[in-house]
């Protein structure tokens, strides 16, 4: 979590995460100061209850100095309430709702937020004591009603009143109530000190404690003195579903209370797995489902001398309940069963860390017990907790369905106790208290079992108490457990029962295994050798290891994690721990990435310093230590090396778990993945490529075998993993049937139905606890475990299915069913069938109580055997996505059968699974409402109708299609109130694609429903019960009014009148005439429409309506609009003439509407968001994207539109249109939105358009050079000095012309023959041809060449002058002969003419 969310979440105090062993969590955050109070982002009020005057409250020198005072003050977010150290505010009168009451602090309809909570805290000297709030015998000493983001911190609480007064009246310490409110948020209540609180022997709605939540819905909350829970009184209209959400109580100190420490309730809690106790029946049950608490944490709170329950979590989901100390709880007697720390009707909670002692059982009390997975409880886990010396043992698992048999005498209310996990707990000397109050007494017992299903109950350590008849696993009523790799130490002096008692008896399904037994007597251990279970002398296991039994008495647990107690257990377990938590679980304060991970029992407990030592990780892939406690960390993973063809590997893998197997197949490779139990039940894959198999273990295997079965592919990437199973008892190691004389005591949710579903739990209570299993390892029936599911006839029903309902899953997750089945003999001449269905309910629909609810199929899958004389083995998979509108809690029911079943005939279902799957790939891009439904407006209370409704999709190659409505779910239609109404289309495959429409409810009243306490009649029929005339009006069609009588009763008046009487003059439109729904009996002829004038006369009208007796589901309507305001309406009834003396009618209901409201008008526009593009350049296209526009109508509602619910259009600055579809013009844009529905509700915006700037001249580049002229000299004499006189190179332009280049844009390279370099800044040295390379010097890949010659001196032409520009004479013999030769002649030449001239 990050520190600013840390910082929130505690009101501004950051609290910094504390890793303890390797798992993070969120720890009670205590005042770091509490000298200086947290700052207030709002105003802080001070209260100082010893001033003598009352002050304004906003300055500690004028501090408000009562309750009632700071009651006063109306607190906003951000506000603080704080309380002087060192005084004492008393309980004192009030005036609430206009009654006087002695009350305490009532923090009501306070609303902070999570940046700026409401605190309640303290202020003054920190040497001071802390503000002392003594309730002096009030209700509640703090009440948050209907409040959210509240502190409560600091302050020492206390509710007592005279001793004579003691356990009579409702007291709590800290209540938080949410009052049909929905949902509340960011309670905080945390370092208080609570204390000395003697309530009422009473816990639930209206119960005592310290600290309480509370939900209320047809309970009404009450306030005073001298209430009781007696005093709460039931109104059925009130049932807005409400509950907390993100709630810590940390850090308390809570002694001397009754009666609960820390409870909760909720009239929010109908559901089948608690048997439908709340408190409700029928359709009732419906309108209170069960609504959890979420995110609750409770942590790091002590609490001793508690009367009841020590901390019980009820109503939730997601719960943490951590390092909380407990001590001599259940320690006042006469209120019922108790036990320490505990849950009931919750999902998902996780008790870790926790210490409870000396638990009493006084008369009365069943438990006792430390723990207890209680009734209507699903996925529970207790792992790393210490018990010691709780007088009713250690945990407590308990559907109690004997207890509801008993109390009810009704077989149908079956409860359930779901999935529990007890592992690496460590429990000493239950079962004997060790400072026992008076009326308490001992069982000698750790594990009570009274009813669970599917309980996983491995790696403890139980030291067994001494006495006798001392029961490891007292076996009370029906339970189907593993207990695996269990340390169980029996004492000198612990004299044991026969812990194989009731082992085979038909109530129970109890697997040992891998469990190490030490002292006692060892015929008293439960199937000792065999299953891997070991036994030990107590003597021999101590000299082993070390083990000093009254240190560990004493609370010095060292000896049991001695590196010799740990090297001694190493390695004789079975492997049984998940990947991950055993399941799901969602909450806020438990985080980091080793939270969910499993670890042994911390090596150094101790709550008193609040540490708890190291862990070690467990892997279950690898068999681990037998008891709590590990000797290192073990990180074997599932993943197996290649596979070649024909070759296996067997592996441990964690027992009673779903594995999924992942593997890439290759040519003809097939894998085969089966338990190592050679019951030859494998699964298989087909083709080749990626690859998925999920198998079930259960309690007697926890080894998987995985095969190639191919002859030449070979399998690669292998991975075996745990992953979540959604149902329960999927290897149906867990009854349903009791005992035969209490067959009441079945616990598995699994139902059968016979053929034709005439006969299942809903309407036939003998298929709740029919025997529907097969027998004990039955060969060819069960896969594995020692039970599989039988589909047959019994008892004269055949039962060819089986049903589990209420099945947990998260819309818009894909899931794959699978199962086994070994078919049986069909009943004509075709193969066997196997089918599976898959059904879900959508929230809101009810409790999950019938199978009705569960409408829509989500998978139809139907497999043929391939022969019909049965005895097949067929694996059954499918899957299918959940959607959108689900009920999260208990969405699915899943049906398996064999339809053609043979009566003579059994088939038999074994491991079955549903888990998560990959979602299917999809093309779709986007979706588009592309026709609105037909109806677009509502009365309240109508249902949905999407009639005309079109959804097309735009698939990924810009194609489209319509899509089938159930391939998207319609959300947040709600007719419960007028206005307008969004409503969401959501891909099934895909929640990011969505879009939507939107309709209009009216608010349109039955006047007659409203008022129906003035209904009136003629004359009502009274022999067999009134028939009252209010039964017209009371929205029940399975009531009516009839004036029928007998001959010896004055006839009934004919015609008959019915009239309704309202508290003012209405405008109506419409009456609804409703006969009697069963067989239209006595259906009048016709009715009158009368109504009341001013001067209170009936009036009589033309309005008159005949009733359809053929047709009597469909009400006689008549229109009412025509009449004037009216204060009441009158029926004058003329009944049919049935040929009797005595004519009479009978009316179902009539319903009278008020002339609707008028449906809400979209009103204006709002831009709330411009596009993310609003400059553009010239040339460029419009883009909407990003655009978001709110509609306001007529009733204030506001709602953002659809693209298709608005029209845009732009204009120029010269108010000229511009077409938003073509490249856009230079300028500023206004651009018109426009509702489709209202063509003066608009909303503009401006975009700016940038002139597009000239084109700059494109660079020229050049893109080749060649040689235009060679130089003028080529040819050379060995000697002579090259010169590139005369050489002209010219470039290729990317425009297509040249140019000639100067000589700096390019350089000159020679090369001889043999492609050596020749320096041409020096003489040649060499003859030959030499290639001379021009490279152009901005880019080297151009280039071009020409050749010079080179040759070697003396040859033919050497007396001849060269002609050849620049050729120079050399200064050798011939050359200077030649020029000398020349000068003399010159001379004489020049001497004649000279000596010519001097003569003339």
């Amino acid at each position: 979590m990050a520190a600013s969310n840390v910082q929130k979440i505690f009101g501004g105090v950051v609290a910094a995460a504390t890793l303890c062993a390797g798992i993070l969590v969120v720890p009670a955050a205590y005042a770091e100061d509490t000298d200086n109070p947290v700052p207030a982002t709002g105003t802080t009020y001070y209260v100082d209850c010893s001033a003598k005057e009352n002050g304004n409250g906003t300055d500690q020198n004028s501090p408000l100095n009562s309750f009632a005072a700071a009651n006063s003050v109306t607190l906003q977010a951000g506000d603080q309430l704080l309380f002087k150290r060192g005084t004492t505010c008393t309980g004192d009168s009030q005036t609430v709702d206009g009654a006087t009451i002695k009350a305490a602090l009532r923090i009501v309809n306070v609303k902070g937020t999570a940046e700026a909570p409401v605190i309640i805290s303290d202020y003054g000297d920190a040497n001071a004591d802390a503000p002392k709030l003594a309730g002096d015998g009030v209700a509640d000493v703090v009440l948050l009603r209907n409040s959210e983001y509240i502190t409560v911190q600091n302050l020492d609480i206390s509710n007592t009143d005279p001793e004579a007064d003691h356990y009579k009246y409702m007291r709590r310490g800290i209540t938080a109530e949410n009052d049909n409110a929905g949902e509340l948020s960011g309670i905080v209540i945390r370092n208080n000190a609570i204390h000395d609180i003697y309530g009422e022997k009473q816990k639930d709605l209206g119960g005592s404690a310290a600290i309480q939540l509370e939900n209320y819905g047809r309970s009404i909350p009450v306030d005073g003195a001298t209430q009781t829970k007696g005093s709460i009184k039931s109104d059925t209209s009130r049932k807005t579903p409400s509950w907390f959400n993100d709630v810590q109580i940390v850090g308390n100190t809570i002694t001397d209370v009754n009666r609960s420490g820390i409870n909760m309730s909720s009239d929010f809690r109908c559901r089948e797995d608690v048997a439908w106790e709340c408190g409700v029946s029928g359709s009732l049950r419906d309108q209170y489902a069960w609504t959890p608490n979420t995110n609750l944490y409770i942590a790091e709170n002590t609490l001793k001398n508690i009367g009841g329950d020590g901390i019980v979590v009820q109503m939730s989901d997601g719960t943490v309940v951590e390092k909380n100390y407990l001590e001599n709880a259940a320690s006042v007697s006469g209120q019922g069963s108790n036990a320490g720390i505990w849950n009931w009707n919750s999902d998902n909670t996780l008790f870790q860390y926790n210490e409870v002692t000396n638990t009493q059982k006084t008369s009365g009390n069943n438990d006792g017990t430390a723990w207890d997975f209680d009734y209507g409880t699903r996925n529970t886990v207790f792992q790393y907790n210490y018990s010691h010396d709780n007088a009713g043992g250690a945990t407590l698992v308990c559907a109690c369905t004997d207890w509801y048999k008993w109390q009810n005498n009704n077989a149908e209310l079956i409860g359930t106790a779901l999935g529990g996990t007890f592992r690496y707990n460590l429990s000493v000397n239950d079962g004997v208290a060790s400072k026992p109050c008076d009326g308490s007494s001992n069982t000698y017992r750790t594990v009570t079992l009274d009813g669970i299903t599917d309980m996983n109950y491995y790696n403890n350590t139980t030291i067994l108490p001494k006495g006798t008849n001392v029961t490891f696993s007292n076996n009370a009523q029906n339970a189907g457990v593993t207990y695996n790799n269990n340390v169980i130490i029996a004492q000198d002096g612990t004299a044991m029962a026969d812990q194989n008692d009731k082992l085979n008896s038909d109530g129970f399904q109890i697997n040992y295994g891998n469990n190490l037994y030490v002292g006692g007597d060892k015929n008293m251990w439960a199937k000792v050798n065999e299953n891997g279970n070991k036994y030990v002398a107590l003597a021999d296991y101590i000299a082993a290891t070390g083990l000093d039994l009254e240190a560990v008495a004493k609370g010095d647990l060292s000896t049991l994690y001695s590196a010799k107690a740990t090297a001694y257990a190493a390695g004789k377990g079975r492997a049984m721990a998940t990947d991950n938590f055993p399941f799901a679980i969602s909450n806020t304060y438990l985080t980091g990435d080793n939270a969910l991970k499993t670890r042994d029992f911390p090596h150094g407990f101790n709550h008193a310093k609040q540490t708890y030592g190291t862990q070690h990780v467990v892997s279950g892939w690898s068999a681990p230590a037998v008891g709590a406690f590990q000797g290192s960390d073990t990180t074997e993973t599932g993943d197996v090396a290649d596979l070649a063809a024909g070759k296996s590997v067997t592996i441990d893998a964690p027992g009673n778990a779903t594995l999924e197997i992942k593997a890439t197949t290759a040519s003809d490779a097939v894998l085969e993945a089966g338990l190592a139990n050679d019951r030859d039940y494998v699964q298989k894959t087909s083709g080749a490529g990626e690859q998925v198999l999920h198998v079930r273990t259960s309690s007697d295997v926890s080894k998987v075998t995985l095969t190639n079965a191919g002859k030449s592919g070979e399998i690669t990437g292998i991975s075996v993993k745990t992953v979540y199973d959604q149902l329960w008892d999927g290897s149906f190691e867990n009854i349903n049937l009791g005992t035969n004389s209490e067959p009441w005591n079945g616990i598995s949710p699994w139902t059968p139905a016979n053929r034709d579903r005439s006969k299942n739990r809903d309407t036939y209570k003998d298929s709740r606890f029919k025997r529907y299993r097969s027998d004990l390892n039955q060969t060819d029936a069960v896969v594995s475990g020692e039970r599989a599911a039988k589909l047959g006839k019994s008892d004269g029903v055949s039962f060819t299915q089986i049903d589990q309902r209420n099945i947990p899953a998260e819309p818009g997750k894909t899931y794959e069913l699978g199962f086994w089945i070994t078919t049986g003999a069909s009943n004509d001449e075709t193969p066997s069938t196997v089918s599976a269905t898959v059904r879900y309910r959508k929230e809101g629909s009810g409790a999950g109580g019938n199978f009705s609810q569960y409408s829509t199929a989500l998978l139809n899958k139907t497999v043929d055997a391939e022969t019909a004389k049965g005895g097949e083995k067929v694996y059954v998979s499918g899957t299918f996505t959940v959607p959108w509108d689900a009920a999260a809690d208990s969405a699915l029911w899943v049906n398996i059968q064999q339809p053609d079943l043979a009566d003579s005939s059994a088939a038999y279902v074994d491991n079955v699974t549903l888990v998560e799957a990959a979602a299917p790939a999809t093309d779709i891009e986007s979706i588009a409402v592309t026709k609105q439904p037909s109806k677009a407006d509502y009365q309240i209370g109508e249902s949905l109708d999407t009639a005309g409704l079109e959804v097309t999709a735009t698939l990924a190659d810009g194609t489209t299609r319509v899509l089938d409505a159930s391939e998207y779910t319609l959300l947040g239609f709600d007719s419960s109130k007028a206005g307008v109404v969004p409503v969401t289309v959501k891909l099934n495959v895909d929640g990011s694609k969505v879009a939507r429409f939107r309709v209009r409810v009216q608010n349109v009243t039955n006047l007659a429903n409203k008022f129906c306490s003035s209904a009136a009649a003629s004359d009502v029929q009274t022999k067999w019960g009134t028939s009252s005339a209010k039964y017209t009006c009371d929205n029940n069609l399975s009531t009516n009014w009839s004036n029928w009588k007998d001959s010896s009763e004055t006839a009934p008046a004919n015609p008959s009148w019915l009239n309704w009487t309202f508290d003012q003059k209405y405008e109506l439109s419409k009456l609804e005439f409703y006969l009697d729904q069963t067989k239209a009996e006595a259906a009048p002829e016709q009715f009158k429409v009368q109504y009341l004038a001013d001067d209170g006369s009936w009036v009589d009208t033309d309005i008159i309506g005949k009733p359809d007796a053929s047709n009597p589901s469909t009400p006689t309507t008549v229109d009412l609009n025509s009449l004037p305001a009216t204060k009441a309406i009158s029926l004058i009834i003329t009944p049919a003439n049935y040929g009797s003396d005595y004519p009479y009618s009978k009316v179902a209901e009539v319903k009278i509407f008020q002339a609707a409201d008028p449906l809400p008008t979209l009103d204006s526009l709002k831009i709330a968001a411009e596009p993310s593009q609003t400059e553009y350049t010239e040339g460029d296209m419009f883009s909407a994207s990003g655009l978001k526009v709110q509609g306001t109508w007529s009733d204030g509602s506001t709602d953002e539109l659809s693209s298709g619910e608005y029209t845009l259009a732009a204009t120029n600055a010269a108010g000229e249109a511009v077409d938003l579809d073509q490249p856009l013009p230079a300028g500023d844009l206004t651009i018109t939105v426009t509702s489709a529905d209202n063509a003066e509700a608009k909303a503009t915006f401006t975009v700016t358009v940038a002139h597009k700037q000239p084109e700059p001249e494109p660079e020229l580049t050049i893109t080749s050079i060649a040689v235009a002229q060679n130089p003028t000299k080529t040819t050379y004499t060995v000697g002579g000095q090259f010169s590139a006189d005369g050489l002209k190179v010219n470039a290729a332009l990317s425009d297509g012309t040249t140019r000639e280049l100067g000589a700096s844009e390019y350089k000159l390279t020679a090369f001889d023959a043999s492609d050596n370099p020749v320096d041409l800044t020096k003489p040649f040295t060499t003859a030959g041809e030499f290639n001379v390379v021009v490279t152009l010097k901005s880019d080297t890949t151009k280039t071009a060449t020409f050749t010079v010659t080179v040759k070697a001196k003396g040859n033919s032409n050497q007396n001849k002058p060269s002609t050849q520009k620049g050729d120079k004479l050399t200064d050798t013999g011939s050359s200077v002969t030649i020029i000398a030769g020349v000068v003399v002649a010159l001379v004489i030449v020049g001497g004649v003419l000279l000596i010519n001239r001097k003569r003339h």
